[in-house]
């Protein structure tokens, strides 16, 4: 009779069994995005940004630096402009697609490297914070205050107008001082998770204070740094543009987006082209990593159900 009634119950929760599936990070993520449309339309956006900057030298129909006043301020070719200048020229008579192809790689490079840089500082400098607390935790959060005191753009200028122009400098810069998000952010999650069950069994057993930080803490805010991240590629291709814009971005000719739309303003009566491709690139790939950000934040809301 015992052996009749556990064999039904078996059969009863054998099918029930087979539908559980845990979701894991990527799956919830894959799922999060590919079943929305704008975020999946933003994500093969940004991908083919990515590939045009990678691939630029193939794609690029000519030198993007090169000169010829005698095809100057030439129309796109549904203007009647020049054959094989589809954008048509700049006052310098280079190639505008060839400018806005290169230009891709200064803005992408800048948006993803400085954000790597911001997320590593950030990130380590949250959990050193909010793990030890006390006058350390003090230390860092009082840094955090007064780099949130000042402007990011008035700061950034500034740093860079002493340092000097240049890509390399360019990132750095805006890496370093792009942390504190990060941070502020990173301790928050920290603080909670520091008297979680899995910390203490952790000094259980011997892990030092770096193991639990970094190899037990660190992915429980993955999530947070991702969403993050994601914002701050957008804000700082805008600010690269800025800077480039107001000539303390990336030195010339090295053609960038900001630096394109800075020859152009002045022109916009006579050759709106200048500045007006330039433009729609920013605000394309700007738009497409704030959809995708926004749809990240609604992935991992604790309140979404995917």
């Amino acid at each position: 009779m015992a052996s009749n009634t556990m064999a039904q119950v078996q059969a009863i929760d054998q099918p029930a069994l087979k539908k559980v599936r845990v979701r894991t990070f990527g799956d919830r993520l894959r799922r999060g995005i590919f079943t929305h449309a704008p975020a999946t339309i933003s994500l093969f956006v940004i991908i083919f940004f990515a590939l045009v900057a990678i691939f630029a030298p193939l794609i690029a129909p000519h030198d993007p630096i090169k000169v010829d006043i005698i095809k100057r301020l030439q129309p796109p070719v549904w203007q009647g402009g020049l054959p094989g200048y589809i954008l048509g020229t700049d006052q310098m008579g280079r190639d505008v697609l060839s400018r806005l192809i290169y230009g891709t790689r200064v803005s992408l490079q800048v948006g993803f490297f400085a954000t790597i840089i911001s997320v590593v500082l950030g990130a380590t400098l949250g959990i050193i914070a909010g793990f030890y607390g006390g006058r350390l935790d003090d230390i860092i959060m009082r840094l955090n205050d007064m780099q949130r005191a000042f402007p990011f753009l008035v700061l950034a200028i500034a740093i860079i107008a002493a340092v000097g122009q240049g890509l390399d400098k360019l990132i750095i810069v805006l890496g370093v001082f792009g942390w504190s998000n990060y941070g502020r952010f990173v301790r928050g999650e920290v603080l909670g998770l520091r008297e979680k069950e899995f910390v203490e069994a952790a000094r259980t057993i011997g892990a030092s204070n770096a193991r639990i930080m970094f190899q037990h803490m660190l992915p429980n805010v993955t999530s947070t740094l991702l969403v993050l991240s994601s914002f701050s590629v957008a804000a700082l291709i805008i600010a690269e543009s800025s800077l480039s814009f107001l000539g303390l971005g990336v030195p010339l000719p090295t053609p960038s987006w900001g630096n394109m739309l800075s020859d152009g303003r002045e022109y916009m009566e006579t050759a709106w082209w200048l500045a007006i491709f330039p433009g729609i690139a920013i605000g394309i790939i700007v738009l497409a990593v704030n959809v995708l950000g926004d749809r990240l934040r609604d992935i991992f809301d604790a309140r979404t159900t995917l």
